[in-house]
């Protein structure tokens, strides 16, 4: 209410609320300071006027849902972060969702829809996500973090070693390159046995006549062969 010279000012509402301030503040409300509200004010201890009742209305402060990533991911792929948990939202109430990235608190987009894709991620999108909803002009506490892990492509190709010629009936040690990440896989489309097929020098026997033939492939989480 205007602040006027020489004059006194009494407030009175719910929960025992009252004030000497022309415009007094409720700091931390809850639900009880919902309610009618009025004023007395005295002018030069000779004029009272009471003011018409103001009504407060306080919305009910939302619930933090859960939420999800896909994943893990390959790097270049697409991952979603989602809510996980059943939304309580009042009709005809207006929904926003703010998704930030935790190590820095960096906001990432902001959504009408409980979810959040991430398109083409890199090893920089590795880290922990949470989300904010706001439901009108109430914020609610922020989410759960959800980790998000976006695996590299080994950098180096897969190479198998040099071609050998052998005698039928021994046992060989094969010869490829480690990946710079990830693990190699040994397999055979010719029917011979490999034993610890996931070593580089994995032994192989049960050779035939002829070509045998032995391929090493890359994998590295969710980026396969």
């Amino acid at each position: 209410i205007p602040v006027m010279v020489g004059a006194t000012y009494q407030w009175y509402g719910p929960n025992g609320f009252s004030s000497t301030q022309p415009n007094p503040v409720i700091p931390n409300v809850t639900m009880n300071d919902a309610g009618q509200y009025y004023a007395i004010v005295d002018i030069n201890d000779c004029t009272s006027l009471i003011s018409a009742n103001t009504t407060v209305y306080i919305q009910p402060a939302p619930q933090a849902p859960t939420i999800t990533a896909s994943g893990p991911v390959c790097e270049g792929g697409d991952v979603t972060l989602a809510v996980s948990s059943p939304l309580n939202i009042p009709p005809g109430a207006t929904v926003s969702y703010e998704w930030y990235y935790a190590i820095t608190n960096t906001l990432v987009g902001t959504t009408t829809d409980p979810e959040l894709m991430l398109t083409a991620v890199t090893s920089v999108n590795t880290g922990d996500y949470y989300m904010v909803m706001i439901i009108g002009d109430c914020a609610a506490p922020a989410t759960n973090l959800t980790g998000l892990v976006v695996n590299e492509i080994p950098t180096n190709a897969a190479f198998a070693g040099a071609d050998m010629e052998v005698c039928p009936y021994t046992t060989i040690a094969l010869d490829a390159t480690l990946p710079t990440v990830g693990t190699g896989t040994w397999t055979s489309p010719t029917g011979a046995t490999i034993t610890n097929p996931n070593l580089p020098d994995a032994l192989i026997s049960d050779l035939i006549e002829g070509e045998n033939m032995f391929v090493w492939t890359l994998s590295n989480g969710a980026c396969e062969n």
